[in-house]
């Protein structure tokens, strides 16, 4: 298994530190499970399967080989190297909002929010102005066709 965490980690572009941060742990614990002189706990297996998607009977027995590292849709993602839609970049927001700590999950809401408002702000004032430049042409025009 020491030799699958190894490629997990490659795989997802982390650094021993990053990786065992994700997974609460120290970079040394990590160095340690992967040159073999720490097992790995069952928890850190659950966490690992979550938090990146892993094909829990590869990390564990190495099952249909490191094309079957990932599940299915991350797989495709990471394959198709990027977000091509919206529902890929969905799917993608909201599996990382599933691991992220709840104080985070309260900065991002509060900054969404934010965007949300302005954004309604600016369309109220586009509105707005759209209505005031109709009306000034629609005078224009009855003052033109009194014209006549």
């Amino acid at each position: 298994m020491k030799s699958r965490i190894r490629k997990l980690r490659l795989a997802c572009d982390l650094s021993q530190e990053e990786f065992g941060q994700i997974l609460g742990v120290t970079k040394s614990t990590i160095s340690n499970i992967e040159n073999g002189r720490f097992n790995i706990t069952e928890t850190m297996i659950k966490l690992a399967c979550n938090e990146f998607n892993v094909n829990e009977d590869w990390l564990r027995h190495g099952t249909g080989g490191d094309e079957s590292m990932f599940l299915r849709d991350q797989k495709r993602i990471r394959i198709e190297n990027g977000i091509k839609t919206s529902d890929e970049f969905r799917s993608f927001l909201i599996h990382m909002m599933e691991s992220l700590p709840d104080d985070y999950c309260e900065f991002l809401y509060g900054e969404f929010k934010r965007f949300s408002e302005k954004h309604e702000k600016k369309k109220k004032f586009i509105e707005r102005e759209v209505e005031e430049y109709r009306r000034e042409l629609e005078a224009r025009m009855s003052e033109s066709g009194s014209d006549d």
